[in-house]
């Protein structure tokens, strides 16, 4: 974790070398406006990032590994979130799916998340979704309806950020309204639908 971090840091405190490069990456990026997105590991990394990298203005964390993410309310991480989840995400679902030592660390890892978040932060859960479909492996496997998954996850992302960096206002909040047609839920801190 401590490794992710810092690789993450380092691209951070480099990126105006790279915008400078070329001249017409400066003409699109706003380094003021940054936001980060992990999935799995890399979203428990850059949620560790956000606790000291106070340049980052909205997160999308997909499927992060919570039992490895330590959250209170005192380190203060005020940045927006949108945590998206696999379908199984509550005690009962994921009961006889991970082991039982994981288990309780994963679940108390999410709610002290959820706890945590920022007013203007969303959980919600991809219907049909694994932990790997928040990353190309099931694109190599030929999964069935990864595309319509991918482009339900990506409609999600963009509209979060639109939200956030782009100050289009309430742009994901109006999409969650019509979740239910995109196979959406949201979730509250122990996973259940609401």
């Amino acid at each position: 974790m401590k490794l992710r971090v810092e690789d993450i840091r380092w691209v951070l405190n480099n990126v105006d070398e790279v915008l400078d490069s070329d001249k017409d990456l400066r003409a699109i990026v706003d380094v003021n406006e940054m936001g980060i997105i992990g999935h799995s590991l890399g979203g428990a990394a850059a949620y560790e990032l956000l606790k000291s990298e106070k340049g980052i203005k909205a997160s999308i964390l997909l499927d992060p590994s919570f039992h490895l993410m330590t959250t209170s309310k005192e380190e203060g991480v005020s940045v927006p979130l949108l945590v998206a989840r696999q379908e199984k995400c509550s005690f009962e679902e994921l009961e006889n799916e991970i082991s039982p030592d994981l288990l309780p660390l994963l679940l108390s890892g999410y709610a002290s998340l959820f706890n945590s978040s920022a007013l203007n932060s969303s959980f919600i859960k991809l219907n049909g979704a694994h932990h790997m479909t928040f990353s190309d492996i099931p694109i190599h496997y030929n999964e069935d309806g990864i595309e319509h998954k991918h482009s339900t996850i990506n409609k999600y992302i963009t509209a979060f950020l639109e939200e956030h960096l782009k100050k289009e206002e309430s742009k994901c909040h109006e999409l969650l309204k019509n979740k239910i047609n995109d196979g959406i839920d949201q979730v509250n801190c122990i996973g259940h639908v609401i």
